[in-house]
């Protein structure tokens, strides 16, 4: 069984796992008069017909043959979005390949952006880092860090916090200084992030990063020491708008909301016990104690309801409207609610401009909502994912996901649904949840949704 290496992500990692059963097809070589043209055209009408134990049968062959146009061919016609299963096996018999020139040219498509198809692209990001040992993999994924798509760029920056080379310190820091000088969006905030993966040091400007960096290699500033920024007045902290203690580090943003029946309720406020009051000093010998006639037990008081600011919907409410005034200008957000039933704030599907007018008919439209219905979190997150050009989703929710009937849904199906939606999108799914809920699937849900979408889970006390 091969070993999957370490840090690589789901894709990566699904790779390499499924890369013996995809390679059986096109083990040894074929003949030399095997037609590597009539090969492609195989894999055109097997892919077209959805036929995808045939066509991965065709790109074994393909590969095996060593023609570089094999890669062409598998992201032109395997590599198009229409199946996952098809998609992942693929790029497992790519990731087996010790063919040297499909992989120059797996490589090739990356670091020239040759591909035109940037779906392929990302596919080819995890098959590098199955390759990274090698350094022109590795090159690759660096040059990968200027693609002219955002989520091929998004990918990149994962495979390398996956990979955790102090090599990509340097092609990273150039890109980050570049791209400084830019709007700052998650790209922006995703290679800052990296930085600070890597380099071990909590720091915002790219001088900062390039000052410490640059003492490490001269031995002037040694590992684990606290280095303090030396630009002009910038820090690490983040200044700009949070949701419930997220920073919404990125300009393209939708919240998701659930205003399911069970938002109604409120949670009780965390019990301080008191602490036991010191025993008294002993009086001293020669004292005379007077005994007095123990006090009938007053009897405790009716536990009180908690208060209206501990409803759920209301908590949410607030906080959304908060979060909403602080958008700076320039951000792009929407708002989703869900239940049963799913409803946009202005059009759907769509972000709009944080501007004076956006905002205010936000906070309205907020402030409108009310709780009811079942729990459809299987139906926001499809609607959220399909949203064209949102990077980041706050998914808030207090329970798991439920049918109109309130039956419960099976959690493992909505799992791997998102993660197919998501894949060539890229979108980083925060969660927040109450940590006043019991619930073991919710917990596990919500919890699962992030970690899979490289996101957070947070619990409101």
């Amino acid at each position: 069984m091969r070993r999957v290496p370490r840090g690589l992500g789901c894709l990566a990692a699904s790779l390499l796992a499924g890369a013996v059963l995809a390679q059986e097809p096109g083990e040894g070589r074929p003949s030399e008069k095997a037609d590597a043209s009539k090969l492609r055209d195989e894999l055109r009408a097997a892919a077209a017909g959805g036929q995808v134990e045939r066509a991965l049968e065709v790109i074994g062959d393909l590969v095996a043959t060593g023609d570089p146009k094999a890669v062409d061919a598998i992201a032109q016609h395997a590599i198009t979005g229409a199946s996952h299963e098809l998609e992942k096996r693929a790029a497992g018999i790519l990731a087996g390949t010790k063919e040297p020139k499909v992989r120059a040219r797996v490589l090739e498509s990356l670091g020239s952006g040759r591909s035109p198809n940037f779906k392929a692209r990302i596919v080819f990001l995890a098959v590098a880092a199955a390759w990274a040992d090698a350094p022109p993999a590795l090159d690759a994924i660096h040059g990968a860090l200027r693609d002219p798509h955002k989520a091929v760029v998004l990918t990149a920056l994962e495979r390398i916090r996956g990979l955790k080379r102090k090599e990509s310190v340097e092609p990273l820091l150039a890109a980050y200084e570049e791209r400084e000088k830019r709007p700052r969006d998650r790209v922006y905030h995703d290679m800052q992030r990296t930085l600070r993966d890597l380099t071990g040091v909590e720091l915002e400007a790219s001088i900062d990063f390039r000052n410490f960096w640059e003492g490490q290699k001269t031995g002037q500033v040694a590992a684990g020491q606290v280095i303090k920024p030396r630009s002009d007045g910038v820090t690490s902290v983040h200044r700009g708008a949070s949701f419930f203690s997220l920073a919404v580090a990125t300009d393209r943003v939708l919240f998701v909301i659930d205003i399911s029946k069970s938002l109604e309720e409120r949670d009780p406020l965390e019990i301080v016990e008191a602490k036991p009051k010191k025993k008294e000093d002993d009086p001293g010998q020669g004292t005379t104690v007077v005994a007095k006639k123990p006090e009938k037990p007053k009897p405790a008081p009716k536990p009180q309801p908690p208060p209206a600011s501990r409803e759920r919907l209301f908590r949410v409410k607030e906080e959304l409207v908060r979060t909403i005034n602080a958008l700076p200008a320039g951000t792009r957000f929407g708002i989703l609610s869900f239940s049963h039933e799913i409803a946009w704030w202005g059009t759907e599907r769509s972000l709009r401009d944080s501007n004076a007018a956006s905002k205010a008919d936000a906070v309205r439209w907020v402030r409108g909502l009310s709780a009811n219905g079942a729990t459809r979190t299987d139906l926001a997150l499809e609607a959220a994912l399909g949203v064209p050009d949102v990077d980041t989703v706050y998914l808030l929710t207090d329970g798991a996901p439920k049918d109109e009937r309130n039956q419960r849904l099976e959690i493992e199906p909505i799992l791997e649904k998102a993660k197919s939606w998501n894949r060539f999108l890229r979108c980083r799914i925060h969660t927040i949840s109450f940590a006043q809920i019991r619930d073991r699937r919710m917990r596990t849900f919500v919890r699962e949704v992030a970690a899979q979408n490289d996101g957070v889970c947070h619990m409101l006390p």
